[in-house]
């Protein structure tokens, strides 16, 4: 039976099912994985009851493993996002792919689910899960016993972001502090790392991860310089004209356009990346096409 143009829910709903249970087990093992690396960063709390309680380091260790969860939770969200055409190495398994009777849509969307928001689902559940065995443990080392989920926020509170007053209303303006612009950054710079690696992994998918980082790495280098060059450059031959009675309006104005203009940066860049990958996957399923009208 042959697949047709358009979209179909339920025949994306069986290459999905299909997809799912095919690499069960390589899903199963990346879990696995995630699962035993937030297990050893969280037990890092419970050490030092081991030896003896301190109340003065318990929030210092509590922070620092937040962030190193955190950070943890992005390179996995990264390989996951690499994986994304992994088992496609081989001549054979891409025939193989795109002969299932779906369209390149489906089967790009369905790899796409996969390998991102299935991912961060795997690693939200690995690391309740983790962490309530760590609690298990420090409820057995010590009196009680605590969820370090609990403590999620303790990075922002050492920054002072949850207690800084960003926007301010007075009977006659509002006043917004230029930090407020900074604070969706983060999230923007995932979604473009995400499509990035997404992008690598249609590229190379053999090694994608690594491949995609090192070439990441060679790219930031040659930015950086190329920035450094013209920053000399405007210091040398315009520092002189450089007005330095700027009212703060105009600083947070000029904040909030760079802001804007990052932003729809990143937005474009993580479109591009998805687009230009959907079309190398679409490419290379050009035969098939020809053959079955998918």
């Amino acid at each position: 039976m042959f697949a047709h143009h358009n979209f179909d829910f339920t025949r994306f709903c069986y290459v999905f099912k299909h997809d799912c249970l095919m690499h069960k087990k390589d899903l199963f093992k990346m879990w696995g994985g995630m699962f035993l690396g937030f297990f050893f960063i969280l037990l890092l709390p419970t050490t030092p009851y081991l030896f003896y309680h301190d109340d003065s380091i318990e929030h210092g260790l509590y922070t620092f493993v937040i962030s190193l969860s955190l950070f943890a939770a992005h390179i996995f969200a990264l390989i996951g996002a690499s994986s994304i055409f992994a088992d496609l190495k081989t001549k054979q398994a891409r025939i193989n792919y795109y002969m299932l009777p779906a369209t390149s849509t489906e089967k790009y969307l369905n790899r796409l689910i996969l390998s991102t928001f299935f991912v961060l689902i795997g690693i939200v559940v690995a690391f309740v899960a983790a962490d309530l065995l760590n609690w298990v443990i420090r409820a057995i080392v010590r009196e009680g016993g605590e969820l370090v989920a609990f403590h999620i926020f303790d990075p922002l509170d050492q920054i002072n972001f949850l207690h800084m007053d960003l926007i301010r209303e007075t009977e006659t303006q509002i006043i917004v502090r230029p930090e407020v612009f900074i604070l969706p950054l983060p999230f923007f710079l995932f979604l473009s790392a995400e499509a990035t690696y997404i992008l690598g992994g249609t590229l190379f998918r053999r090694y994608a991860f690594i491949l995609t980082t090192a070439f990441i790495f060679v790219l930031s280098v040659v930015i950086t310089l190329i920035l450094t060059l013209v920053a000399s450059f405007m210091v040398k031959h315009y520092v002189d004209d450089f007005p330095t009675d700027i009212a703060s309006e105009s600083i947070t104005q000029y904040i909030l356009w760079l802001s804007v203009a990052i932003y729809l940066f990143h937005l474009l860049w993580t479109i591009g990346c998805i687009y230009f990958s959907y079309r190398m996957f679409k490419n290379s399923n050009v035969i098939i096409n020809r053959s079955i009208g998918l």
